[in-house]
């Protein structure tokens, strides 16, 4: 006997509610597979950025060390040129103050006759002329001439006539030798002979401070 429509409505209730919990397990299924898709994915971007951000971190921090580096490096070699410099004004003053005594004592002398016996031993010529500070042509006068005449002869054999010049020269000590008749000119005032000792000064110094700095270094390690 066929059912009661309340049966057929019935069936048709549990057909609806059977196919409502399938679609609901599917929609919940795929849902739960797209969660962990998005998951796995927010998880991947997370990462990525980490990487990158740690990456920019190192690069950040590499060139800081690099930037404090050359800073460093920099500083040192501002400090070696300031060493470097004091040691050659210290070097210059104290030669300075050795010469000009040297030129005041009894010894001023003998130097101006080394010192022209030098040059006059570089030259040509049997005539020269000494052109003196006036402190120095006050103090030997004619007889500094007969001196160098003398030790010329003695020690280069050679004969030679030697005056003292009219003219002053203006120096801490020493003197110029000219060549009578071949315009030779010798410049054996201390300041001249400074100026031409003063690269191998350096090169001393700068050679002296470079030990100095390698047993620092070698020290610090």
């Amino acid at each position: 006997m066929p059912g009661t429509v309340s049966d057929q409505e019935q069936n048709l209730e549990k057909e609806i509610l059977a196919d409502a919990r399938h679609r609901a397990e599917r929609l919940s299924q795929h849902a739960h597979r797209d969660s962990e898709a998005f998951v796995q994915e927010a998880r991947t971007f997370a990462e990525q950025e980490r990487e990158r951000l740690m990456q920019a971190v190192r690069q950040r921090a590499e060139r800081e060390q690099t930037m404090q580096e050359a800073r460093l490096e920099q500083e040192v070699q501002r400090l070696r040129r300031g060493a470097f410099q004091d040691v050659l004004n210290s070097v210059r003053t104290e030669a300075e103050k050795e010469l000009a005594a040297m030129a005041a004592g009894q010894d001023g002398r003998q130097v101006l006759v080394r010192l022209a016996v030098s040059a006059i031993g570089a030259m040509r010529g049997e005539r020269f002329a000494l052109t003196l500070r006036r402190e120095d042509r006050q103090r030997w006068g004619a007889a500094l001439a007969e001196e160098v005449r003398s030790a010329v002869q003695r020690q280069l054999g050679r004969q030679v006539s030697v005056t003292i010049a009219d003219g002053e020269v203006t120096a801490s000590g020493g003197l110029i030798v000219r060549g009578e008749g071949t315009r030779e000119l010798v410049d054996q005032t201390f300041e001249a002979r400074m100026a031409r000792l003063w690269d191998d000064i350096r090169g001393q110094v700068a050679g002296m401070l470079d030990h100095v700095w390698d047993a620092i270094n070698e020290r610090s390690d």
